[in-house]
């Protein structure tokens, strides 16, 4: 084999925000963000099992998925509710990591948790072809964002190991919204 032991969950189709949640975040009132029921956890649960199951330690990612434009957030420059969203990611860790709302992974060490993918491919950072697949803001609201589900998340288990995103473009200059030299 290639020794390869641990195996990054973007790109399941199962396991993004907007497939656990399947609710507009302005709809919370309807669906709250604690309460299992407004969540759909079946098709992700029976992925994440695949990986678990032939001994993979999983790198979660938690964001949208690539078919869901602009990370299924209302387009730029409207309003959407954060706080949901960060206790929607918070719960789908909870879920995963201790069994709230029926997940049983709790004996398969789930400790890597991966924020977003690819929010520097956004339109605001780089307008062109395929721009804001999975972010469509700009990247102060990306950092707000990040900075509140990473909180929620070492909050809840400061052991948890949290990081990301996922970047589209490393090679970015110095002066630019995304530099990394």
């Amino acid at each position: 084999g290639m020794g390869a032991t641990v195996i990054r969950t973007h790109g399941s189709g199962t396991l993004d925000w907007e497939k656990l949640y399947p609710h507009p975040l302005d709809t919370v009132a309807a669906f709250p963000t604690d309460d299992p029921a407004s969540y759909d956890f079946a098709a992700g649960d029976a992925w994440l099992h695949r990986v678990v199951d032939k001994g993979f330690e999983p790198y979660f990612r938690l964001g949208a998925g690539q078919f869901t434009f602009g990370a299924g957030l209302p387009p730029p420059g409207t309003p959407y509710n954060m706080t949901a969203l960060i206790d929607v990611m918070l719960h789908i860790v909870m879920h995963y990591q201790e069994g709230w709302g029926g997940g049983n992974f709790t004996g398969h060490g789930l400790r890597y948790f991966e924020i977003f993918n690819e929010p520097d491919s956004s339109c605001s950072w780089h307008p062109g072809p395929g721009c804001g697949q999975f972010w469509n803001r700009s990247a102060a609201d990306f950092y707000d964002l990040f900075d509140g589900i990473a909180r929620a998340v070492k909050r809840y288990d400061p052991h948890l190991i949290v990081g990301g995103p996922g970047a589209a473009l490393a090679d970015e200059g110095p002066g630019t919204p995304w530099y990394n030299p």
